[in-house]
């Protein structure tokens, strides 16, 4: 009787052991992501997207962009439609493969669409600061309004008054925010005109007492 009993505990024991390995396993496996600097897989891939996302994970790993390019799109073709629109529109997918497609010295230009095997965009390469002082040469002028100014994902805040050195490309912003804001002034100022005998109403005081 106590070897049979023996005998039930194993299989019980044996699985109690393969659960821990695989715990440990799993542990290790993500302690070594974290020691690379690897994205975690999002927590809502799990199975086949989960295995393809830890491949794609190899190309943080590669030294070009051409390979971890390949890398990736590899890894995307196992993938039916439904499930590699769920895995390429993660922020973690997003992060790897922009960070692939700057590798090396055959990196794509910033702006430009990344795409996988059958010609489909699933990305494009961010413009980075670098990119942008290197396109655009350094101006210097004295806004006359203050606002923020985005260009490429990038953002500066201007002060009227004060003088700023900054990319031509932020000036350009700001000439047709300028524009813009000259042209409304100038619609408003002919409607008024229009209908309201040509003098601005906000200047004659509707509500003051005579």
């Amino acid at each position: 009787m106590p070897d049979e009993e023996q005998k039930q505990d194993i299989p019980a024991g044996l699985r109690r052991y393969q659960a821990e390995q695989r715990r440990l396993k799993a542990g290790a496996e993500l302690e070594a992501q974290v020691e690379a600097g690897l994205e975690e897989a999002p927590p809502e891939l799990s199975g086949t997207l989960a295995s393809v996302f830890r491949a794609i994970q190899q190309a943080q790993q590669q030294k070009t962009s051409g390979e971890a390019l390949k890398t990736i799109r590899d890894a995307l073709a196992e993938l039916s439609e439904d499930d590699r629109k769920a895995l390429t529109s993660t922020d973690e997918f997003q992060n790897i493969i922009k960070d692939a497609a700057i590798k090396g010295a055959d990196r794509l230009g910033p702006g430009t669409s990344i795409l996988d095997r059958d010609g489909r965009a699933v990305s494009k390469v961010p413009w980075t600061a670098g990119d942008i002082r290197e396109k655009f040469p350094m101006v210097t002028w004295t806004p006359i309004m203050s606002r923020p100014l985005t260009v490429f994902g990038h953002t500066i805040v201007v002060e009227a008054g004060v003088d700023v050195t900054a990319p031509s490309c932020f000036k350009e912003v700001y000439d047709h925010a300028l524009e813009s804001m000259r042209s409304e002034h100038e619609h408003n100022l002919e409607a008024v005109a229009m209908h309201g005998g040509g003098i601005p109403t906000h200047s004659v005081g509707w509500f003051r007492e005579e």
